[in-house]
């Protein structure tokens, strides 16, 4: 039996097997989910955006989300469980699974990660917590541009990055000035 006559058979079981008005093939044909591409009507490019800053915004939210449950779901299986419970009941890949996790548990409430997406998120993974906030928080100069982290890439952000672990170490090879304190009996002795 199809799926469909299966959900058709399930419907009337339940009683829910009403006539459809038209309104729910209108639906699906506006947003292509009836195999058929969406009609191409001209939309302005401000609205494509706004869209697809909300579902971005959306698909992060889900991550956090999801990766709360699969700590969870992690908790409570049994040693030699995890991966195959991935693959079978999830389908998730061991690395993108880490990935959610990690991002869940480093990530408190408070913070709106769901703006920046995976990339992003994980990339503010490498600095430490105490830094973390204030990085995002500042603006960084980017190929001769002052951005916030949100309007950067993933590239840029991983960039700035770097960039600022490059002077760290670069401020930590640098030896301060250094004086003579006293003489001792062979050498002076620096402070």
């Amino acid at each position: 039996m199809s799926d469909l006559k299966g959900a058709k058979k399930v419907a009337v079981e339940l009683g829910i097997d009403e006539p459809d008005d038209g309104e729910g093939r209108l639906l699906a044909e506006e947003y292509g989910m009836n195999g058929i591409p969406p009609k191409s009507a001209e939309r302005d490019l401000p609205i494509i955006e706004a869209e697809i800053l909300f579902y971005k915004r959306q698909a992060g939210a889900s991550i956090i989300e999801i990766g709360k449950r699969l700590n969870e779901a992690k908790a409570q299986l049994s040693h030699g469980e995890w991966l195959p419970w991935l693959r079978e009941k999830v389908d998730i890949s061991e690395r993108s699974a880490t990935n959610f996790m990690r991002i869940a548990r480093e990530y408190p409430e408070s913070v709106n990660i769901a703006d920046l997406g995976t990339c992003k998120a994980l990339a503010l993974l490498d600095l430490p917590d105490s830094e973390r906030e204030r990085f995002a928080a500042e603006k960084h100069v980017v190929n001769g541009v002052e951005k916030g982290i949100s309007e950067m890439t993933g590239k840029e952000l991983k960039q700035a990055i770097r960039e600022r672990d490059a002077a760290l170490r670069a401020a930590k090879r640098q030896k301060p000035p250094w004086r003579l304190r006293r003489r001792t009996r062979r050498r002076w002795k620096r402070i």
